[in-house]
């Protein structure tokens, strides 16, 4: 009778793949939230953790830390937001999703304020921050008769 062999198979250590970049809306007013997500792989067979970096125009804006087991996944998302009418440059880890989201022009408001008399005021406000409330950027005004 033979021996009985124990032969310990080595174990590949934590390997990160970052793929299916999306963004989403790919078009938004400005100050309106983009939400940019990937999907992170470990395709060995240790844990291990991984800092996904999302960078805008090449310029690092948000970092997360992930801990993945072997041969796990999971997907990581960030939110992101601009002020500035453009187009804008996004990756993951190098990974270039068709490469931008864009914030739109300016984009009108008209609201009526009641007034003291049979008139009411209507302003155009053109902007909108999420930090700051409205913006009034070239703001008008119009007497109407009600």
């Amino acid at each position: 009778m033979g021996a009985l062999r124990y032969v310990k198979t080595p174990q590949v250590p934590a390997t990160f793949s970052v793929r299916s970049l999306t963004i989403y809306p790919p078009e938004v007013q400005f100050g309106e939230s983009v939400t940019v997500s990937a999907l992170v792989a470990n395709s060995g067979d240790l844990a291990g953790n991984y800092k996904a970096v999302l960078k805008i125009d090449d310029a690092t804006v948000e970092t997360r830390e992930l801990s993945l087991a072997g041969g796990a996944s999971e997907q990581v998302t960030f939110t992101v937001a601009r002020d500035i009418p453009g187009a804008y440059t996004v990756s993951v880890e190098n990974l270039l999703h068709q490469s931008k989201f864009e914030v739109l022009e300016y984009r009108s408001v008209l609201f009526q304020a009641p007034g003291q008399s049979h008139y009411d005021y209507e302003y155009a406000i053109d902007g909108y921050s999420q930090s700051a409330g409205f913006v009034a950027i070239g703001s008008r005004k119009r007497r109407t008769r009600q």
